[in-house]
C-alpha cells in the first residue's frame, strides 16, 4: 500500500506538533480500539497486530535508542502482587517519551477499594494530560514498538486476572472490590499508552472516516469540535485528505460573528452537496445589517435544497423578515427541499415587553406566506418568534415541534385549531406570547394530540391559557411549562384538572396567585390528578404553592405531622426531586416555610431524594435561615445541590429519556 506515512508509528509526527492535535490523535487511535475489539477478543486482536507488524515491518533507517528495559512479566496477576504502574520509570541515556506509568502510591486510596466514577475520570484526565505535557511526539524505534506491546499484553493480562477474580469472588466482596479498584488503574494506563502502537492508517478508509464522525459529532458547533476537525485535517495526508472528502464534518455553519464568516463559507465548500445546518445569530451590540443579510442569503441560498435546518436569531425585524421573505422562491421556483428544521426568530431585546399585534405600525401590512405557499414534507420543526405571517396561506402539516413566540396565528381560533388538526404527530408545542387572537370558545370539540410529550406555554393571562387548553386534548403530557402567566385564581386550577395525568416533570415560572389560592382546595385538586409527578421545579412563586403537597387527598386538607400516609391519599407520590430559584427583585423568603415543608413532607413518609437551589437564590438567605435551610434537609435526609436554572440535572433529563 503506497503512502507518505510509516504505518507503524503516527503519521508524520515531529516536536512542532501542536498539544491539541497530539490529544486528538490519542483519542481517535483509542476510538479505533474501541471500535474493533471487545473483552472476549483480545488474542485475536492481538495476533492481528502482530501480522501487520510482520508484513509492515518499520523501516531501517530508523534510529534504535538503547533502553535498559527491565523483565516484564506477561502474566502477573492481581492476586500476587499489587499493580506496579513504576515500571515505565525506565532509564535512558537519550531523554525518551513520557513512559511513566500510573503510580499506584499516588493514585491508590487508602483502603485500596472501588472509589466513585468521578473519582475515575478525575484521575484518567489527570494522567492523560502529565502524559501529554511530557511527551515527545517522534516515530517509536523498533525496541520501543517491542516494549509497547509487551506493556499492552501485561496490561491485558492483569485485566483479565481482575476479570477473574471478580468472577469468582463477587464484585461486593473485599478483594472483589480491590480487584475492581486495581482493573480501573489499569484500564487506565492501558487506554492511555495503547495509542501509540495501534495502526489507524492501516484501516479501511471508511472506518477512518467513521471514527472521525464519533470524534467531531457532525451536529455541532463548538468551539471543541471547531478545534478538533482543524486538528485532523493537520495530523497526516491521509487524514486530511479522508477529512476533506467527507462532507458530513463540514455541515454545521454557525455564523455567530463577522469573524467567523471565512471560515464558516470554508465549510461551506467542503461540506459538497451534504445537509447543511446553517445556524446564523447576532448579539444587540452588533446586530445583522439588512445589507449583510443579503450577502449570506444570496451566498448560503445557492445550496438550498441541501439545507436540512436553517436557525436564525437576529435583532432588527428586517433582517429576520428578509430571510423569511427569501424562502418564498421555494414555491415560486419549484425548489426540491430537505429542511426539516425552520427557526426564524426576532430575538425579544428588539421586541421589549410590549405584544406584538397586528396594528403595530413597525410591521408590514402583508404578512408572508410561508415557503411561496409551498408544502414541504420533510418540514418537522417550526418556530417562529415576533414576525407577520400569512397562516391561512401556508401549508403546514405533520409537524412535529410547534414554538411560536410573541405573534398571532390568526383572526379566529379556527386557524389555530386547524394547525392542530393537520399535525396529529406533534410532541412538542411551547407558545410564549403565541396562539389564537381571541379566547372565545372552541366552535368543535378539542383535538387530539396523543402524541404531544411536552408542552409550554408563557406570557398569557391565566385565562387566555385556560383557553388555550381547552381547545386541545395531551393525555401522554409529560413535561408541563406554565411560566410568565398573569393571575391565577381558583377557578383556573380548576379547568385544568385531570388534563395532564401522565405529567411527571411540572415548571411553574412566575405565577402570581390570588390571595389565599395557595392554600385553596383547587390547586391540591390539580395536583391529585398528576400522580406520576417526579420532578417539581418552582421560580419566582410564593412558597405556599408548596401547601397542597402536604394534603391528604381525600380531606384536602393538610395531613399531620408524624402520620404517614397510604400512597392512594398522597398527593404526587412519586416526587422526588424539586428545583428552587429566586431572581431579581424576588427573592427566597427569610422564613421557615419551606424548611418546614421537608421536614413535613418526610414524616408523611414521602421524602425527598434531592433538592436541587441555585447558588444565587441561597445568596438571598439570611445566614441563620441558610443554616436552619440545610440542617432541615439533613434531618429528612434530603440532599442539597447547588444547580443553576440554565442546565437541567441529569435527573431530570433521565426522567425525561433524554439522558
Amino acid at each position: 500500500m503506497a503512502s507518505d506515512f510509516n504505518p507503524c508509528h503516527p503519521p508524520e509526527l515531529d516536536s512542532n506538533y501542536p498539544k491539541t492535535t497530539l490529544s486528538a490523535i490519542l483519542d481517535l487511535r483509542f476510538l479505533c480500539y474501541e471500535l474493533v475489539m471487545s473483552d472476549s477478543e483480545v488474542t485475536p486482536f492481538l495476533s492481528a497486530i502482530e501480522q501487520l507488524n510482520q508484513q509492515y515491518p518499520p523501516p531501517t533507517q530508523c534510529p534504535v535508542r538503547e533502553y535498559a528495559f527491565p523483565q516484564v512479566s506477561t502474566s502477573s496477576t492481581a492476586t500476587e502482587s499489587p499493580p506496579n504502574f513504576s515500571l515505565r520509570n525506565v532509564a535512558s541515556s537519550n531523554p525518551p517519551a513520557d513512559i511513566q506509568r500510573l503510580e499506584v502510591s499516588s493514585s491508590t486510596p487508602k483502603d485500596g477499594k472501588l472509589q466513585s466514577p468521578q473519582y475515575y475520570s478525575s484521575l484518567s484526565r489527570q494522567f492523560f494530560e502529565r502524559m501529554m505535557a511530557r511527551w515527545n511526539p517522534r516515530p517509536l524505534s523498533t525496541v520501543e514498538i517491542e516494549f509497547e506491546l509487551s506493556e499492552t499484553r501485561r496490561l491485558v493480562a492483569n485485566m483479565e486476572d481482575c476479570d477473574r477474580i471478580i468472577q469468582r469472588l463477587g464484585r461486593h466482596s473485599d478483594q472483589g472490590r480491590t480487584a475492581l479498584h486495581q482493573g480501573q488503574l489499569y484500564h487506565i494506563t492501558y487506554r492511555t499508552y495503547f495509542g501509540r502502537i495501534f495502526r489507524i492508517n492501516d484501516l479501511p478508509l471508511e472506518i477512518l472516516a467513521t471514527i472521525f464522525r464519533l470524534v467531531v459529532d457532525p451536529a455541532t458547533h463548538s468551539n471543541d469540535d471547531v478545534r478538533k476537525r482543524n486538528a485532523i485535517t493537520s495530523v497526516c495526508r491521509q487524514w486530511r485528505s479522508v477529512a476533506l472528502n467527507d462532507g458530513t464534518l463540514w455541515g454545521v455553519l454557525c455564523f455567530s460573528r463577522p469573524a467567523a464568516y471565512k471560515q464558516c463559507f470554508e465549510y461551506f465548500e467542503r461540506a459538497k452537496g451534504f445537509p447543511l445546518t446553517v445556524i446564523i445569530m447576532d448579539t444587540p451590540e452588533k446586530p445583522l445589517t439588512i445589507e449583510t443579510t443579503m450577502t449570506l442569503i444570496e451566498r448560503l441560498f445557492t445550496k438550498l435544497s441541501s439545507i436540512r435546518a436553517l436557525q436564525v436569531s437576529v435583532q432588527q425585524l428586517d433582517s429576520a423578515d428578509c430571510f423569511i421573505r427569501s424562502l418564498s422562491r421555494v414555491g415560486e421556483q419549484r425548489i426540491p427541499m430537505i429542511l426539516e428544521r425552520l427557526e426564524i426568530i426576532r430575538q425579544p431585546a428588539a421586541v421589549g415587553n410590549i405584544t406584538v399585534t397586528a396594528s403595530d405600525p413597525n410591521l408590514d401590512d402583508q404578512p408572508t406566506v410561508l415557503f411561496g405557499g409551498a408544502y414541504l414534507p420533510s418540514l418537522r420543526h417550526l418556530a417562529i418568534g415576533a414576525l407577520r405571517v400569512n397562516w391561512e396561506s401556508s401549508v403546514l402539516r405533520d409537524l412535529e415541534i410547534i414554538d411560536l413566540r410573541r405573534l398571532f396565528l390568526g383572526n379566529s381560533p379556527a386557524v389555530f385549531r386547524a394547525m392542530l388538526q393537520k399535525c396529529s404527530y406533534l410532541s412538542k408545542m411551547s407558545l410564549a406570547g403565541a396562539g389564537p387572537r381571541t379566547s372565545r370558545p372552541n366552535d368543535g370539540p378539542p383535538i387530539a394530540l396523543p402524541r404531544l410529550d411536552t408542552l409550554a406555554i408563557a406570557s398569557c393571562t391565566a385565562a387566555y391559557t385556560v383557553s388555550i387548553l381547552s381547545q386541545f386534548t395531551a393525555p401522554n403530557v409529560v413535561e408541563l411549562n406554565l411560566g410568565r402567566i398573569g393571575l391565577f385564581e381558583p377557578r383556573h386550577f380548576e379547568q385544568m384538572i385531570g388534563k395532564f395525568p401522565a405529567v411527571k416533570s411540572l415548571t411553574l415560572n412566575c405565577i402570581p396567585l390570588a390571595d389565599g389560592t395557595a392554600r385553596c382546595p383547587s390547586i391540591a385538586r390539580w395536583l391529585r390528578t398528576m400522580p406520576l409527578l417526579v420532578y417539581l421545579r418552582i421560580v419566582n412563586i410564593t412558597q405556599h404553592i408548596l401547601c397542597p403537597f402536604l394534603y391528604d387527598a381525600k380531606t384536602l386538607e393538610v395531613r399531620p405531622k408524624n402520620a404517614p400516609m397510604d400512597i392512594e391519599r398522597s398527593i404526587c407520590p412519586k416526587l422526588k426531586y424539586i428545583e428552587i430559584h429566586y431572581s431579581g427583585s424576588m427573592k427566597m423568603p427569610n422564613t421557615v416555610d419551606i424548611p418546614h415543608w421537608f421536614l413535613h413532607r418526610s414524616s408523611l413518609g414521602l421524602p425527598l431524594w434531592k433538592c436541587f437551589i441555585g447558588i444565587d437564590t441561597l445568596n438571598t438567605l439570611e445566614p441563620d435561615r441558610l443554616n436552619y435551610l440545610k440542617e432541615a434537609l439533613e434531618k429528612a435526609r434530603t440532599p442539597l445541590y447547588n444547580h443553576p436554572l440554565s442546565i437541567r440535572p441529569i435527573e431530570e433529563q433521565r426522567l425525561l429519556g433524554r439522558g
